[in-house]
């Protein structure tokens, strides 16, 4: 209610509607909506209630909490309380009243209570915070490593610390929306695939990119230059995938990874990432070695100008799910029965075992 409403009885009309009421429309008579007439009496209250002028979050990230600090400027003619609807905070006095600790993430509505008129209780409304991830910036990235399990992590809401100064790679078509980062050693083989297709996400829908570190200087973001390898769903509509498959890395030297959320950065979300190597050798030739359809509905088919041994297809928890000896130069595997996901397929082809990821739908 207007706090301006004359004294009195009023009509007031609450109308819902499925489109076009941005603006409300108090006479809409469309379709898929619902309006309720109320008779509303405004009467002038008995008593004074408490004056806040303003509530301020207080982030204790370091202890995974936060307190809102109310600035009560006058007590009125109460017993007044700050109430989170269980726990209560006595107002002795004007100024600052510190109330919390809360769990960081979580939502708690506050009011202050008159204590003896609840006319005069004065809600204060909703109150959260969700602290940065502990690799929000570069100088804190988590270091990966190569062919570990994968590992559990979050991406930031928007507007964490130090979003605005982050690359935008061109790939990250929406922009920046949480960044976090990760860092790890090339294998001697020079070769990986990053993915962050991982079962029992929450994140919607991720996009990585992958940085050399030579040179750069982790508080200057400026010193990263261009991403060498950037993915945005891999060209799948699989949610929360992105693999990136990169060759041609330096062994022993140091990459970062940039994991963001396209799209739905309003909150934190979790995923997993894993770099997984790639061996190869000089004698494969991969310009006659085929792996089709990508991503695979039901068979995949594979052939290659010399016999291939046997097939592997591992799932990203690093589970057997297919193992089959095929001796032939052409084959194909029935991955029907899988759930939809990502996939390592391992081809033997002599002493050399090609690795791929290969897409489920």
């Amino acid at each position: 209610m207007p706090v301006a409403a004359p004294l009195g009885q009023h009509r007031m009309r609450i109308g819902t509607a499925d489109t076009g009421q941005a603006t409300p429309n108090p006479c809409y008579s469309g379709t898929w909506g619902v309006t309720l007439d109320f008779t509303i009496n405004v009467v002038a209250a008995t008593c004074s209630p408490a004056v806040v002028a303003s509530s301020t979050i207080v982030p204790d990230c370091g202890n995974g909490q936060f307190s809102v600090d109310i600035d009560v400027t006058a007590l009125g003619d109460g017993t007044p309380v700050v109430s989170d609807g269980t726990t209560t905070w006595p107002v002795a006095a004007t100024g600052i009243v510190t109330v919390g600790p809360f769990a960081d993430g979580a939502t708690v509505s506050l009011s202050v209570l008159h204590g003896v008129d609840n006319t005069c209780d004065l809600p204060l409304g909703n109150f959260s915070n969700t602290c940065p991830a502990a690799n929000d910036d570069l100088c804190n990235a988590i270091p990966l490593v190569v062919n570990a399990t994968s590992t559990g992590t979050q991406y930031n809401n928007i507007g964490a610390t130090g979003e605005t100064n982050e690359p935008i790679p061109t790939c990250f078509s929406d922009g920046i929306n949480g960044s976090v980062w990760f860092s790890f050693v090339a294998p001697a083989s020079g070769e990986v695939i990053i993915t962050t297709d991982i079962a029992g996400a929450s994140a919607t829908d991720t996009e990585i990119a992958l940085y050399d570190a030579t040179g750069v200087t982790c508080s200057d973001l400026s010193t990263l230059g261009a991403p060498i390898g950037c993915d945005q769903d891999s060209g799948t509509t699989i949610i929360f995938n992105s693999i990136l498959a990169q060759a041609g890395l330096t062994p022993g030297t140091t990459y970062y990874i940039q994991v963001d959320d396209y799209g739905f950065g309003t909150a934190q979300g979790t995923f997993g990432i894993e770099v997984q190597e790639v061996l190869s050798s000089d004698l494969f030739d991969n310009n006659n070695f085929m792996a089709y359809p990508n991503p695979v509905k039901d068979v995949l088919n594979l052939s290659y100008t010399s016999e291939i041994s046997a097939v592997q297809v591992v799932n990203m928890l690093g589970q057997e799910v297919i193992s089959r000896n095929l001796n032939a130069t052409t084959a194909q595997v029935d991955m029907s029965q899988l759930s939809a996901g990502a996939y390592i397929v391992n081809v033997t082809i002599g002493d050399t075992v090609k690795t791929i990821k290969v897409v489920k739908q």
